[in-house]
C-alpha cells in the first residue's frame, strides 16, 4: 500500500511535490527499530569503515553487495541503513543464508516489507523472527522465505 499523499504542495517555483505523511516515516523508523533484538543497523559509512579492516576497496565491496542485492539496504533521511544481523563482523562477510534468503523475497516484496519479514515473528522458524534465526539456522530461514514467497505470490 502506497502510503505517499499525492495532494500537490506548491513550492516558490510553482512546482507541485508530493509530502510525505508522518505515519510512513514512523513506520519506517519502526522497521529500523525492529532490527534492535538483532543487533541493531550501521550506516553504510560507517560499515564501510569496518570493511577496510578487511578490505583494499571497501566501498566497491560494499557496492557490490548492494547494487547485487544481496544485502538489504534501507534508506531514510537521506542516509542508508544496514540490518547488522546480515554480518559476519569477525570475518567481515555477509552471513551465509542472506543473500538466499533476500533473493526469495525480492519480487513479492519491496526492501521496507523485506524488512518488516525478517524482524517480525514468523511460524515457519517456531515464533522467531527471521533475524534472530539467521545466525543458528540458516537454512531454517531459507525455507520460510520460500514459504512465505509461495504464500505471497499465490
Amino acid at each position: 500500500m502506497n502510503t505517499l499523499i499525492h495532494a500537490p504542495r506548491a513550492s516558490r517555483y510553482g512546482v507541485h511535490r508530493p509530502s510525505i505523511d508522518d505515519s510512513y516515516l514512523s513506520r519506517r523508523r519502526d522497521a529500523l527499530a525492529g532490527f534492535s533484538a538483532t543487533g541493531g543497523v550501521i550506516c553504510g559509512d560507517e560499515l564501510t569503515g569496518l570493511l577496510r579492516s578487511a578490505s583494499d576497496q571497501p566501498i566497491s565491496l560494499l557496492a557490490h553487495w548492494i547494487v547485487s542485492r544481496e544485502v538489504l539496504m534501507l534508506n531514510l533521511d537521506s542516509e542508508n541503513y544496514l540490518p547488522k544481523f546480515q554480518f559476519d563482523f569477525d570475518h567481515m562477510t555477509v552471513r551465509p543464508g542472506v543473500r538466499d534468503a533476500i533473493a526469495e523475497l525480492r519480487a513479492p516484496f519491496d526492501d521496507w516489507e523485506i524488512a518488516q519479514w525478517f524482524t517480525r515473528s514468523n511460524n515457519w522458524l517456531n515464533g522467531r523472527s527471521p533475524a534472530e534465526a539467521m545466525a543458528a539456522s540458516p537454512a531454517d530461514v531459507l525455507h520460510a522465505a520460500r514459504a512465505d514467497r509461495f504464500v505471497a505470490m499465490g
